[in-house]
């Protein structure tokens, strides 16, 4: 990982010598330091606050309204038509976000020839054209340009004066560049072969004034300048030469639509009105965005500035990420910001609140997460977070009154995804690397099972997620000891309980349920001390360790360790997409609704070092800063952790020693 970097002249050090030796104070300049883009829910790919021209590291990068963007096939470029410079600038995804400046001088002109001398008059929409082109329209000429990459030249199409293209489209299939003209009334085709222009649309009542455009699954979809629907524009292939015969068919509405973008099956709209972002495929519905802080992205709220809004009187770069699913990019993003961010589109609002609750069950298909896309991004390292309820439910402090008349703080059921400490863990790993110029982001995925012991249910769920999202760690939240599982499920060859209840098999007596070996001896121990009488229920694992009996803890570690032995080797077998083995961790936390909590942490310890398996015990820290963190647990919500003091405190821990441990890069 990179550190801070300190450049210092020769002449400044000199400088700073003498006066040390004056005995004058000294104090350095601000140092240079490197950063990488950080990646998370909202992100900045390059440029800032301020109106300018700046190539270089995305952070110091300036735009000057930056319009259309586009991307070539891998997603490795981006480029932009840097309106107010006179540029065409690109940004490398794949180098950090570096930006570069492709053509043009910075003097508003239409001159052709090399880049590094050709001329550009407002460039606002543009289009890659594959292999090694970019489509141009200067809007302060109306003329359509070519810049060809690997020649390094710039030319101008023998159009003529265009109208007011809005946006630019090409369709590889066919060989075809789209343009919208919304004053004209037009939509009108290019053939990018022979140069020669068709009229798609012209005063059509359902389009009058066709605007955005996209290509998506090798469709052209539009969207009108004022009106609601949004339409898929089939060419009609067996129309006469010449002629661009076409069908239209509705596929949803919006609200002043400014741009469309399509990512996989989802077909997205820029909207200049109370909704920016929303989904016109496969159903219409508002986009909800997320913040790391309790609460959505909301643009009436009006104590938050907007994370984007739009006037609807110019062009604003759209584009969908090729490798990255439901990842957007859009320029000048809110009013007067000159940048280009990205944004993610993972159902925020669907999961907003922690919907599975004590006792309910949840489907084995689904995470208990955001709706990561089950496609790893490039540069990523994956985290599975696997645990009980305290990995999902972070209980929020809400004043209220008591019936003594005290003023107390009780739990609301309303937990929110991103104060647990998955998600504040994942914020800080990707802050974390962005400081520190890390080669690689972070998605923490959650999977929680609220009361199991991890011994119910890693065997057989984890590794169908471990596959499915392509897991580099697994870091399972030490919890419960599992032992009650050995006499209310069938035991398998494997010598583990079953994973799932058989209603039949808990109407046999108790006795006939007994499995030989270890749960046996430990069943009979614990009748012949008095920790299991007759007609009560098994006791609590953290009261059996209380009674400080060797046999019986031995045997317990035991029936708890076999299946996640059994676990740990069926990850060795398994591989991610670059080909290593999935890592696997446990962690312990004090939870203060256990009894003797040294007893519990001890128990865990052991079992982790006597089975091989990988340890952080964070008892130590969490106990030395939880005064400082305060409120760390609610009473009354089964010391669950806080949102504002313990889960956050975990995060912090629990990332410092993952990175200090080498088990993240």
């Amino acid at each position: 990982m990179g550190l801070i970097r300190f450049s210092f002249s020769t002449r400044f050090r000199a400088r700073s010598l003498r006066l040390m030796a004056a005995g004058m104070a000294f104090l350095p300049g601000p140092p240079s330091f490197a950063l990488t883009p950080m990646e998370y829910y909202n992100s900045l790919v390059a440029g800032g606050d301020d109106a300018g021209f700046r190539d270089g590291e995305f952070y110091r990068a300036r735009f000057s309204h930056p319009s259309g963007l586009g991307l070539d096939g891998p997603g490795d470029r981006m480029f932009v038509a840097d309106r107010d410079n006179h540029r065409i600038r690109v940004v490398y995804l794949n180098r950090d976000n570096r930006v570069e400046t492709l053509a043009g001088t910075g003097t508003a002109g239409r001159e052709d020839g090399p880049v590094s001398k050709a001329t550009f008059n407002q460039p606002s929409a543009l289009a890659f054209i594959p292999p090694d082109q970019l489509a141009v329209f200067d809007a302060g000429d109306r003329l359509l340009r070519v810049v060809d990459l690997r020649a390094g030249r710039v030319w101008t199409v023998p159009l003529g004066p265009l109208g007011g293209v809005w946006n630019l489209v090409y369709a590889p299939r066919e060989g075809s560049l789209y343009f919208s003209e919304p004053a004209e009334g037009l939509l009108q085709r290019l053939d990018w072969k022979t140069q020669k222009v068709t009229t798609v649309l012209s005063a059509n009542p359902q389009l009058p004034h066709p605007q955005a455009l996209c290509l998506h699954q090798d469709r052209l979809y539009a969207a009108d300048r004022d009106l609601p629907a949004v339409y898929r524009i089939d060419r009609d292939a067996s129309s006469p030469p010449g002629k661009a015969a076409v069908n239209w068919v509705e596929v949803g509405k919006g609200d002043h639509i400014q741009e469309l973008a399509g990512s996989v099956s989802f077909l997205y709209a820029l909207q200049a009105g109370p909704i920016p972002l929303a989904r016109i495929l496969p159903e219409s519905r508002a986009v909800s965005l997320a913040t790391p802080w309790g609460f959505p992205v909301d643009n009436q709220n009006p104590g938050t500035e907007p994370l984007l809004k739009f006037d609807g009187g110019a062009p604003v770069g759209f584009a969908a990420s090729p490798n990255q699913e439901r990842k957007l990019f859009i320029s000048c993003p809110g009013a007067g910001l000159q940048d280009i961010i990205s944004v993610k589109d993972y159902d925020f609002d669907k999961w907003w609140k922690s919907y599975s609750r004590y006792g309910e069950p949840t489907p084995l298909t689904y995470l208990t997460d955001f709706e990561y896309p089950a496609a790893k991004p490039p540069r990523t390292f994956r985290i599975l977070l696997v645990g009980e309820s305290r990995v999902l439910t972070a209980p929020a402090l809400v004043p209220g009154a008591s019936p003594s008349g005290f003023n107390e703080l009780h739990w609301t059921q309303d937990t929110l995804r991103t104060d647990t400490f998955p998600k504040k863990l994942e914020l800080g790993l990707n802050t974390e690397a962005s400081l520190r110029d890390g080669p690689v982001h972070f998605e923490v995925l959650v999977l929680s099972r609220h009361g199991l012991a991890p011994g119910a249910y890693l065997y057989d769920e984890v590794p169908l997620f471990v596959k499915r999202y392509d897991i580099d760690l697994v870091l399972v939240l030490a919890g419960k000891a599992g032992y009650e599982d050995y006499f209310e499920k069938p035991i398998r060859p494997e010598g583990i309980p079953a994973h799932d209840l058989d209603p039949a098999y808990l109407l046999k007596a108790l006795p006939a349920r007994i499995p030989p070996g270890t749960p046996a001896r430990f069943y009979g121990l614990c009748r012949q001390k008095g920790f299991l009488k007759d007609g009560a229920g098994f006791p609590f694992w953290w009261e059996i360790l209380d009674k400080g009996d060797g046999e019986i803890r031995r045997d317990l570690m035991e029936m708890t360790a076999r299946p996640l032995r059994l676990f740990a080797e069926r990850l060795k077998s398994m591989r991610t997409s670059t080909g290593s083995v999935p890592r696997l961790a446990f962690f312990y936390v004090p939870w203060r609704d256990w009894g003797p909590q040294d007893k519990c942490e001890a128990f865990w310890d052991d079992l982790c070092r006597e089975n091989h398996l990988g340890m952080l015990d964070l008892s130590d820290s969490f106990n030395a800063l939880k005064t400082g963190f305060y409120p760390i647990n609610q009473p009354n919500c089964m010391r669950h952790y806080t949102a504002e003091g313990g889960n956050v405190l975990i995060a912090r821990i629990l990332g410092y020693y993952l990175m200090k441990q080498g088990w993240v890069p």
